[in-house]
């Protein structure tokens, strides 16, 4: 894949971001933001930079085997930058209907299984997953703060394309396909 700029991020807890940099997930569960239009939030081939979000951010959210990498990043944002070190690609846009295989996916996605009902529950049960390829900048990209960050917007657009130059995946293919498989597995069980 080659990619030399993008022009979106996607709002995400900075834990989770951290988890999927450090190649620990490879999919993310959402329901979207108050200011998120409904339905789907992103669509199959979408690239976009992984923007730390540190709202709602209760350790309680996340799966305990996770609470480690709690202390290994920053949880206190710049106000008036954004310092963007991966970006996503979805490989695979799904709609989790079932609670049980919303279940059968705990410890892939980063959130406790408290967290992940609860989510699947508000306003209608289901969640939205999203199979990521996430690549890693070699060197971090600082942008000022776009106005629309501050909401409860997942998906935002950028005023003006960032150009990347040096990047590599979080983790190799012969993993990433092989989690791949064990989540198509996981999903028709």
């Amino acid at each position: 894949m080659s990619i030399s700029e993008l022009s979106s991020l996607l709002k995400e807890k900075a834990l989770i971001i951290h988890l999927l940099s450090q190649g620990d997930t490879t999919l993310i569960i959402r329901k979207g933001g108050k200011d998120d239009p409904s339905g789907q939030l992103l669509n199959e081939s979408d690239t976009f930079f992984l923007a730390p979000s540190y709202r709602h951010s209760d350790p309680a959210i996340f799966a305990k085997e996770f609470h480690r990498d709690i202390e290994k990043i920053n949880l206190t944002p710049d106000k008036d930058t954004i310092t963007l070190s991966s970006f996503a690609r979805v490989e695979k846009a799904l709609v989790i209907k079932d609670k049980s295989k919303l279940n059968s996916l705990y410890g892939w996605h980063g959130y406790s299984r408290e967290e992940a009902e609860r989510m699947f529950n508000y306003k209608e049960p289901l969640v939205y997953l999203y199979l990521l390829r996430v690549y890693n900048l070699q060197k971090p990209i600082i942008i000022p703060k776009p106005d629309d960050y501050s909401g409860c917007k997942s998906l935002v657009s950028l005023d003006k394309n960032v150009a990347i130059s040096s990047y590599e995946p979080a983790i190799s293919d012969i993993i990433y396909s092989y989690r791949k498989d064990i989540l198509m597995q996981l999903l028709k069980g």
